[in-house]
């Protein structure tokens, strides 16, 4: 047992994550150090006793020249064991110990243990995690096999009225055996490994194991045994298994297949499907990841359909937090129905209804004086606190600061980023002065508002206050994922085809030149102040003054940042992208989504996209006309980053917020700072100098991308080599 499986082991026994497992381990372990460095025993009642002995100084001899030297006095931990753990041993002894020998010999023989052999051993529950060894065919790489097993039955056939299992592992293909569409890529694995905890979802039910993925790319998983009773009139199985690392997704695959009456059992034989749901395998760092907290699936859920055709239930569920995985918001649907039209979808949406009266002509302002903004944030709350309530009924707990959210269908949108937990908010509630001190100041928290986990019912119900921090767009990094394996293959030929951090591209390249474009509705004044901001920023910067410019502009100069401020035009049941002038002719100003095609220059395997800064209306939800959305679509195109908008906005508010956003992205001096702090950041600052669309603002792509500062001395993948 090395120290990721008492780990593991912990976290199972314990019912604690992986990560919080390890972080108690590692406590554990600096206390007893600290301890026996201060010259204390620590006494363990039962275990045994650590304890730090003195040795004199000492006369002794060199072995290998046999001089006379002095050995210096020292101090030395020792352990010493507890009656009831020596017991303990001598309980589990079969004979004597083995001798030296045959333990080499008995390490020697594990080491050359069969495939065959290895994947025949049924595995237990209680085991300690172990990595198996697997077949070596060349030119291969893992994917998620499995394989069904039922007393009395073929291979891969589910047997209504019996206990069935679901076995898989991470490994080579094998004949005989199902595995997935997608293959594992070749990743940077600590020698000892990658643990992933594994969970299986089927009709409400959630089963959960702990492997090891080991560092040899053609080494196998131990396996994974789901115990899964059929009932009698089941004739359809579908059931999630989901792999994660440290909270995020690693791997998630649909497993699909036919039951039969056990008369049939003998003779019948059903392969089984496993479909790739989601591949966002985005480990950089292994060891220098941060964990994510809790992923979130909005979508549909077919571990409860009873057919291959049949349409599952969209549903919202949460791996990874304390919380029941599973969650309905149906009686949410109100706030959720609101939040996509009102703020999101009418003309003269929340956002766009801000008042302008302000000390600066142009420049909104949230100092608490505006009832207008006031009773747009209060509205906010109101719904927002309606969705926190919704989940709190069904036990949810806090999934944490750092949260991945999947939606695989896109055209039904769940506004996680407006869930709000201060509170609901009395009538004449007024925003919290201190909360907003705090936005400007970077603090983590409001100083004053407690979440509503930490109040009493009384409490919760009827705040005299609204706080900035109460909303999840505020308070939390959200990785905002949309994807659709089928819409994007039909689109791209591949399952989510933006790019992703890899062991090969760890961070973004160094921003050293941006491309900008704006529509007519965008002031002229703002726009002049946005393309002098870049003429500062960069050498020099692209400024394209119609779709046919940028397309030339794009290709020859693959610009790392490309800030568009477009007008979204609905027009003929199609969505465009307006940018220019009104004089332009309409085949250079708008652009439609066929013509997206060639916008992008597609990154190769060790060239991530640009990131892209989208901001016109509702260019990151999904509009009137149905189609993927318009950030999405950029997504597709194998893009690193999108940024857009979720409500329509004011073409003079974009701009500032676009400053902003490139200021933060080229200013970057910490060679660590990940892409969803900085956005969370921005949002914070934003939202703090009176613009409110900042709440709107969302981006997709993966959080943990690493920004390059504008003064590293690297190859472009390598900040640890930067020079502050």
């Amino acid at each position: 047992m090395n120290k990721n499986d008492l780990i593991a082991a912990i976290a199972r026994q314990s019912g604690l994550s992986f990560t919080d497992a390890r972080r108690a381990l590692k406590a554990i372990l600096e206390e007893i150090t600290a301890a026996l460095a201060r010259g204390d025993s620590v006494n363990l009642l039962g275990f045994g006793s650590f304890d730090v002995k003195t040795r004199a100084a000492r006369m002794g001899r060199n072995p290998r020249s046999g001089q006379t030297i002095r050995i210096a006095a020292r101090r030395a931990p020792v352990f010493k064991a507890a009656k009831a753990l020596k017991d303990a041993q001598n309980a589990q002894c079969v004979g004597p110990p083995p001798s030296k020998a045959r333990r080499k010999a008995a390490a020697k023989k594990t080491r050359r243990r069969t495939p065959a052999k290895r994947a025949s051993r049924s595995m237990r529950p209680d085991e300690p995690l172990e990595m198996a060894a697997g077949p070596e065919p060349e030119n291969e790489a893992r994917r998620v096999n499995a394989e069904i097993r039922c007393e009395g039955a073929n291979r891969n056939t589910f047997v209504c009225g019996k206990d069935n299992t679901i076995r898989c592992w991470i490994g080579l293909p094998q004949q005989g055996v199902s595995s997935s569409d997608s293959t594992i890529p070749s990743l940077d694995i600590p020698d000892d490994g990658l643990p992933l905890k594994v969970q299986m979802r089927w009709r409400g039910e959630s089963q959960s194991r702990w492997i090891i993925l080991p560092a040899d790319r053609t080494a196998r998983t131990r396996d994974c045994d789901f115990a899964i009773h059929i009932p009698e009139n089941e004739r359809y199985i579908s059931a999630e298994i989901v792999f994660r690392y440290e909270g995020s997704v690693f791997e998630c695959v649909r497993l699909e297949a036919f039951a039969i009456t056990a008369d049939q059992a003998e003779e019948a034989h059903h392969d089984i499907r496993i479909t790739s749901v989601l591949d966002a395998r985005q480990v950089i760092e292994i060891e220098d990841r941060q964990p994510v907290d809790a992923t979130i699936f909005w979508g549909e859920d077919r571990s409860e359909v009873s057919g291959p055709d049949a349409k599952g239930p969209t549903a919202l569920r949460i791996f990874g937090s304390g919380s029941p995985e599973k969650f309905n918001l149906n009686e949410a649907n109100k706030a959720i129905d609101w939040l996509n039209t009102e703020l999101f979808i009418t003309e003269k949406s929340l956002v766009r209804k801000q008042a302008n009266a302000a000390v600066t002509p142009g420049e909104p302002r949230i100092d608490g004086t505006d009832e207008e903004v006031v009773r747009i944030l209060r509205t906010l709350a109101e719904h927002g606190t309606e969705l926190y309530n919704q989940l709190m009924l069904q036990g949810f707990e806090d999934p944490g600061q750092r949260i991945q959210l999947i939606n695989t269908e896109p055209e039904e949108y769940v506004p996680i980023e407006f869930v709000y937990d201060r509170g609901f908010p009395k009538k004449s509630a007024t925003l919290c002065q201190a909360g907003l001190t705090a936005l400007s100041s970077d603090a983590q928290d409001c100083p004053e508002c407690k979440p509503a986990a930490d109040m009493t019912l009384e409490e919760r119900d009827g705040t005299e206050k609204i706080c900035p921090f109460g909303f999840w767009s505020l308070s939390k990094i959200i990785e905002r994922r949309d994807l659709d394996a089928q819409g994007d293959a039909a689109t791209t030929g591949t399952a989510g085809s933006q790019s992703h951090p890899n062991s090969e591209r760890r961070a973004l390249p160094v921003i050293d030149n941006a491309l900008f474009a704006s529509s007519f509705k965008v002031p002229e004044a703002e726009r002049d102040k946005t393309a002098t901001e870049l003429a500062g920023l960069f050498t020099a910067p692209g400024i394209a003054l119609d779709w046919s410019e940028w397309k030339k502009l794009l290709k020859d100069n693959k610009p790392p940042l490309l800030v568009v401020l477009p007008h979204h035009h609905i027009e003929s049941n199609q969505d465009f992208l307006e940018i220019g002038a009104q004089t332009v002719p309409e085949e250079d100003r708008l652009l439609n989504r066929g013509r997206m095609t060639d916008l992008i220059v597609n990154p190769t395997a060790i060239d991530p996209g640009p990131i892209v800064i989208l901001l016109g209306c509702r260019t990151a939800a999904e509009t009137e006309t149905g189609y993927v959305h318009l950030a999405r679509r950029f997504q597709q195109l194998s893009t690193a980053i999108v940024m857009g908008t979720l409500a329509k906005i004011l073409g003079r508010h974009a701009a500032p917020v676009a400053r902003e956003l490139v200021s933060e992205l080229v200013s970057v001096t910490d060679a660590n700072a990940d892409f969803g702090t900085i956005m969370l950041r921005v949002r914070r600052r934003m939202l703090a100098r009176g613009y409110l669309m900042a709440m709107c603002l969302v981006a997709l792509g993966d959080a943990e991308w690493r920004l390059t500062p504008r003064n590293a001395t690297t190859d472009n993948q390598e900040p640890s080599d930067v020079q502050h």
